[in-house]
């Protein structure tokens, strides 16, 4: 049971960005929004998807696959406020993702040095082929 995962912290009207991978320069911040700064961060992701989550073996074996991609509302104190489809090839996957988010620790973003609400695009990619 293989499941490609990217987490993409995208900027939203005015709220802060990333991938779980991608420098700090790379993000874009809101209107005066000073240093420091930084992103929401996740901080549990491989003990989520491995304590939490599940692809479903049905959807599996009839090759539904594709990219979740959830809106996410983190608090300043770090807590998942709300949480809204994006997109999604099924709405099991979404059920699926959305249950193994509300296990997620996330950091909360900083901006000009404090703790501040920031929504973020979160994305699981579900594949049938795992090499791909």
């Amino acid at each position: 049971m293989f499941i490609h995962i990217i987490v993409f912290l995208i900027l939203i009207s005015g709220c802060a960005s990333s991938e779980s991978t991608a420098s700090k320069s790379s993000f874009e911040y809101p209107e005066g929004c000073e240093e420091p700064r930084n992103p929401p961060k996740v901080t549990n992701m491989r003990e989520m998807m491995d304590n939490h989550h599940k692809y479903p073996a049905d959807l599996r074996s009839r090759g539904i696959e594709g990219r979740v991609v959830l809106d996410i509302l983190v608090s300043e104190t770090g807590s998942i406020e709300s949480m809204d489809e994006v997109r999604s090839p099924h709405y099991r996957l979404t059920e699926v993702t959305q249950n193994a988010v509300k296990y997620l620790n996330v950091e909360p973003g900083i901006c000009s040095g404090k703790p501040t609400p920031m929504r973020f695009n979160f994305a699981l990619n579900y594949s049938v082929n795992p090499s791909l």
